[in-house]
């Protein structure tokens, strides 16, 4: 995709959101990271399709005006935060609830389980390298492509632009959660994927933890060599000081 357009290449297409729906199957797009200016923290935005067995029905085909498209998505954003303990009861935050969400019944109460007991994204072996772990985060997020979840849809007016329509995600529910649809496959589908971010994420904490037992060792090591002999001095006359017999302050020769 080009960074730029020129004039005679963008025709300025209008979007017309996604229709109000109470509840549709949506697929993930590859998550993205972003980083938020006003608040100084970084956010993890999803990208939602309508489900194409569900297009036809929440999307008739009409005919449109020139130079105007009809969307099939949402986004839904939420800050990169894992929660946190208070009170021994864990405190979960919009983005563990909504992966949770897209693994399903089963797989989403496996990874809330995991979260609660410390579970997380892969961190690098250099723990201050903040551009590294974004890039393990974005990657280990990356398994969530393809998955779903239920949700509604509901306009709002925009607050920035007026007389235009915003489309926002409301959700998120879990497949197989809704009566007399268990879904089964999609649960092992959810199940695996969440199975394959928790082992990448063990893997990097096992590196890690290998990683400190050999500076251990190392460490260790250097303590137990004995210490070095002391330096050689010699005096001005290239004499080596240790080889001079102290003076005990004896002296034969009697002064006149």
């Amino acid at each position: 995709m080009p960074v730029t357009r020129r004039a005679t290449e963008n025709n300025n297409t209008t979007w017309i959101p996604i229709p109000e729906i109470p509840l549709a199957t949506f697929v993930l797009a590859k998550p993205e990271l972003r980083f938020s200016e006003t608040y100084g923290n970084w956010n993890v935005n999803f990208g939602l399709a309508l489900h194409p067995d569900e297009r036809a029905q929440y999307l008739p085909k009409r005919e449109l005006p020139p130079n105007t498209q009809q969307s099939d998505r949402v986004f839904y954003t939420c800050g990169l935060s894992f929660g946190y303990i208070k009170d021994n009861v864990y405190q979960m935050p919009k983005l563990v609830e909504f992966m949770a969400a897209c693994f399903g019944v089963e797989g989403g109460k496996a990874f809330r389980k995991w979260m609660a007991e410390g579970g997380g994204s892969p961190r690098p072996l250099d723990r201050d390298d903040d551009k590294a772990e974004l890039e393990m985060i974005g990657d280990w997020l990356g398994w969530m492509e393809g998955l779903q979840v239920y949700g509604s849809i509901r306009h709002e007016a925009d607050k920035q632009n007026v007389g235009q329509v915003r489309a926002r995600y409301g959700g998120p529910l879990p497949l197989g959660s809704l009566k007399g649809q268990p879904e089964q496959e999609y649960q092992q589908l959810g199940l695996g994927k969440f199975r394959a971010m928790r082992t990448e994420t063990e893997k990097a904490d096992n590196d890690y933890a290998e990683s400190l037992k050999v500076r251990s060792i190392k460490g260790s090591a250097v303590a137990a060599l004995p210490d070095p002999p002391p330096a050689e001095q010699f005096t001005a006359e290239g004499v080596n000081v240790s080889e001079i017999a102290p003076d005990t302050g004896d002296d034969d020769d009697v002064p006149f």
